[in-house]
Formats: C-alpha cells, sequence, structure tokens
C-alpha cells in the first residue's frame, strides 16, 4: 500500500507542537495475564489506540506480564523508572516503569519466536512476521512511532512497512554508563540487521555510539521509525521475543529520549547533538574520540585513508 497523505484537515491537528499519545501494551488486557504463566491471546486483539494508529497482537500466541525496568544508578539502589520524551526542550510525554504488573504499565511478552510465512528467520529472510510473538501498529495519521521495550545486545529486531523491511533509530542502556545508539538506513535483501555482539552489523547506516557487547547484556531502549496513515507496521525481535511496555505515537519526531530515576539522575538514549550517555557519549567507558571506529555509508568497517563518504563518531564526512 502506498504511503496516504494526510487531509488538510487533519495534517494540521495532527501537527500540533505536542501532539502525542502512549499506548500502554497491556492496558487492555492487563487484567487477564499474570507474571508466572502464559495465557492464549488471539492475533487481532486490540492492546490499545491513539489518534496516530491503533495497536495490536501480531499473531495467536501466549503472553505473560514481564518486567520493563531501566538499569540501576551508580550506586545499585534505584532503577532508572522513567522514560521521557521531549521535542525541541519541551517535555511531552514522561512513562513509569515500575509498576510492571499495573493494567497500564505493564510489559507483554509472547511465549514463540516469531516467523514468516514459511516458517523461516526473518532476519534471513526479510519477509515480514506472520505467526509467533510480535506487534502490529495500523497507522490511521503520519507521524512517529516509538517501540519502548526491554532490549538485548544480542537481538535482531526488525520493523516492517506494508510488508517491506524498515530502517528504524534505536537505542539501549545496558546501566548508567553505557548506551548503544544506531540509526539504521533503509535496508532491503541485501543488507543485514542490527547486532551489537562485536563490530558494527551490515545495513547499519548513521551510527552514534559502537560497542562490543556480549550477548548477555540486556536493558531498556527503544526502536523509532516514521508512519504514514493507511499503513500498517509489524515489529518484533528475530528470533525471540520482544518484551513490549508501549508505543509512544507523536505528530512530530521528538529530539531526545531520556530515561531518568527519582533522584534526577539521567540517561540520555536520545538527544538532539546525537550524545548519549550520562554526561558524555560513553561507548563501554570510552569517550569517542578521533580514533573511534569508522564506517562507509553500508556499515563496513573501514580504514581511515578509505575514500568516499564515511561515517565516524556519528558524523558523515568525504574523505577525498
Amino acid at each position: 500500500m502506498k504511503k496516504i497523505l494526510l487531509s488538510a484537515v487533519a495534517l494540521v491537528a495532527a501537527m500540533s507542537v505536542n501532539a502525542q499519545e502512549f499506548i500502554y501494551a497491556a492496558q487492555e488486557i492487563g487484567a487477564d495475564l499474570n507474571s508466572s504463566s502464559v495465557t492464549a491471546v488471539s492475533g487481532g486483539t486490540e492492546l490499545g489506540s491513539s489518534s496516530w494508529g491503533t495497536l495490536y497482537i501480531g499473531a495467536d500466541d501466549s503472553y505473560k506480564l514481564a518486567s520493563v525496568n531501566g538499569p540501576e544508578d551508580a550506586a545499585g539502589d534505584a532503577s532508572f523508572r522513567y522514560v521521557t520524551f521531549v521535542n525541541e526542550g519541551v517535555i511531552v510525554a514522561e512513562t513509569d516503569m515500575t509498576d510492571t504488573y499495573g493494567l497500564e504499565e505493564g510489559g507483554l511478552q509472547g511465549n514463540t519466536n516469531p516467523k514468516d510465512i514459511d516458517g523461516n528467520s526473518t532476519a534471513k529472510s526479510f519477509q515480514t512476521f506472520a505467526t509467533g510473538a510480535f506487534f502490529t501498529l495500523d497507522a490511521t495519521a503520519d507521524g512517529y512511532a516509538y517501540v519502548i521495550h526491554k532490549a538485548s545486545s544480542n537481538k535482531q529486531y526488525m520493523a516492517f512497512e506494508e510488508g517491506s523491511a524498515l530502517g528504524y533509530e534505536f537505542a539501549m542502556a545496558i546501566d548508567y554508563q553505557t548506551v548503544a545508539a544506531y540509526d539504521l538506513s533503509v535496508y532491503g535483501n541485501d543488507y543485514g540487521y542490527i547486532s551489537l555482539e562485536g563490530d558494527l552489523a551490515e545495513g547499519v547506516g548513521l551510527v552514534q555510539d559502537i560497542t562490543g557487547l556480549g550477548s548477555s547484556n540486556n536493558g531498556v531502549g527503544f526502536i523509532g521509525f516514521p508512519i504514514y496513515a493507511g499503513c500498517s507496521y509489524d515489529f518484533g525481535a528475530s528470533g525471540s521475543k520482544m518484551t513490549l511496555l508501549g508505543v509512544f505515537t507523536t505528530a512530530d519526531e521528538v529530539t531526545d529520549i531520556t530515561l531518568s530515576t527519582v533522584n534526577d539522575d539521567v540517561i540520555t538514549l536520545k538527544s538532539a547533538d546525537g550524545s548519549t550517555g550520562i554526561s558524555s557519549a560513553v561507548v563501554s567507558g570510552t569517550v569517542l574520540s578521533a580514533d573511534a571506529p569508522i564506517y562507509n555509508i553500508a556499515g563496513q568497517r573501514v580504514t581511515a585513508d578509505t575514500k568516499g563518504l564515511l561515517i565516524q563518531n556519528g558524523k558523515k564526512y568525504l574523505n577525498k
């Protein structure tokens, strides 16, 4: 389906500065679920809606409530519990992750790894999810969607628009000083998928921070992508189950996304100036510098004498 432009009236309404809404994944069905066992949920079950779309269970599977909590602070005694969205210096939304098993703040986790229509991994076939645990957002207006979920450094997260693989922003906080952030270019069958284990994976475009994280690293993060009226979006974890807190929908792309504690400690997942982390761009404890790895626009690591359009520290430059 082609991307449909908003009507003139709807466009004016959707472009209001603070137009946004958060859809909590467990808001509608949380009362029927628990954290200790799974319950069958039919595909197409509505999870909530906003002015920008309606969120559904993607296919028949069993679900339970699961925690989506931010990392602890330096003292280890407080969780980064709040997710805050900022647009040009103005806080447009904030959600609390710690009331895990409440009807609003609970996270949803499926029971079956999703597959494509042929029963294969979506990360290998680049066909959209068809079975297992995934989620669908049917967009009713042009805007942006930010998926808030429990993130892992060895998962392959994928998003599809009308069945076609979609590039997205991604960032996750592993602990109070380590943030991994990527901006995937639009990609197709000739590219790979995000993988934070080792060097940069194929298909990754603009790189903010790069870290060689092991497979055991977990955290909280977001996937962000534009949405268009009349289009359907499937998203989830290829080869695993995404634990979803909810989807923040808005007319305007947000400039900053942070995690914070009750003591106002802050981790920046996304910022207008491209930085991430507590106070500076930190990668595995090292501030980014001129020695940071260099990549071409296909996401392949190259040397400093490589000619063409290159990316270092999240910045593009032309090396002639």
